[in-house]
């Protein structure tokens, strides 16, 4: 048995017809990933690769960046998040396990894959934002201040307590 903190990244939605107990989305054959998002899981990365019953590592580099600094840094991208995906991926093919990570782009995504993650998760985060002045449309492009780069919206839905629309 494992144990440790657990992360999902399934969303519910309630009223949308979507639910992990119907039987269309109940999953039959698990797999099973060890998140490697903090300093105390990538100093032990081999032993907790080498774990029977695990199927792989996955690596979110934003949560990994912020313990890596603590807590000082968002940056998925640092030369000390770079170094430890490599060795994260290093423990992954000596234990024959899969290496997985979040990517916040395709672009992302297809350079992770490059490099040898063989599971990669794209998008998925959700954000909130108030539009002060002007309009906002799904598939505009915005910038992301935090970021500083340029996102464009995938979907929108309009928030008024708790009325939705999309």
């Amino acid at each position: 048995a494992t144990s440790g903190m657990l992360g999902s990244g399934v969303l519910k939605a309630k009223g949308e017809g979507f639910s992990l107990e119907r039987s269309e989305y109940r999953i039959r054959s698990p797999v099973k990933l060890r998140m490697i998002e903090s300093r105390e899981a990538l100093d032990n990365v081999a032993a907790i690769a080498a774990i029977d019953g695990i199927d792989g590592l996955f690596v979110g580099p934003f949560d990994l960046s912020v313990a890596l600094s603590n807590g000082a840094v968002l940056d998925p991208f640092s030369r000390e998040v770079e170094a430890a995906l490599d060795v994260v991926l290093d423990a992954a093919r000596r234990a024959r396990k899969i290496p997985g990570i979040y990517c916040s782009t395709a672009e992302v995504a297809l350079k992770a894959s490059k490099r040898g993650f063989r599971f990669v998760a794209v998008g998925g985060d959700l954000s909130y934002l108030r539009v002060y002045s002007g309009t906002v449309r799904a598939g505009m492009d915005l910038f992301n201040s935090d970021r500083k780069t340029t996102e464009r919206i995938g979907q929108l839905f309009i928030l008024n307590g708790k009325n939705r629309r999309g």
